[in-house]
């Protein structure tokens, strides 16, 4: 049944209104907090390549051992025993060979059920840096290959960086 115009003026308000609150509280919405980037990734799926921005003071810290490289760590599903050995690689420019850094393993979660909590390692890159600045600096992550004693292939994780002060406590973003 048709209204008077009137009628359907009174409604096409109260649907503008109603698309401008709707508008209005997504808008009020808080930003999602941002996150280091990283990556998912299985042994399988090694080596992996992260990047982080340095500036040019950060930079100036990396090379003077006041502020590391942290490798974060993450089992997607709980592990009941060590990781096989991660080895870390700094790249270069170009093609240049990666120079070898670090080799570390995760230790077995804690909790048996649910996301297990990312597990990280502070790398000092004081004689591996170039004395020139870069804007971004790299590093491959591989791991040896699989044992018997490790399990599947498959295992999935979740790998970022990201530079901190010596001394801080881990960032607990997750990417």
């Amino acid at each position: 049944m048709l209204s008077t115009p009137s009628d359907l003026f009174l409604r096409g308000c109260g649907l503008l209104l109603l698309v401008f609150v709707a508008a209005a509280c997504a808008q009020a919405q808080p930003p999602a907090p941002s996150a280091p980037s990283g990556v998912r990734t299985s042994y399988r799926e090694m080596p992996v390549r992260l990047c982080v921005p340095v500036k040019a003071e950060v930079w100036t810290a990396l090379q003077s051992g006041k502020t590391r490289l942290v490798l974060h760590i993450q089992n997607q599903t709980p592990a009941v025993v060590y990781s096989r050995p991660f080895h870390i690689a700094l790249l270069g420019p170009g093609k240049a060979k990666p120079v070898p850094v670090d080799d570390l393993a995760m230790q077995p979660d804690v909790q048996t059920s649910g996301q297990p909590e990312p597990q990280h390692f502070g790398i000092d890159l004081r004689q591996h840096l170039p004395t020139a600045a870069s804007p971004t600096l790299c590093i491959e992550v591989s791991v040896d290959q699989e044992n018997a004693a490790e399990g599947k292939a498959e295992h999935p994780l979740r790998i970022w960086a990201t530079l901190e002060p010596l001394g801080s406590p881990p960032a607990a973003g997750k990417p």
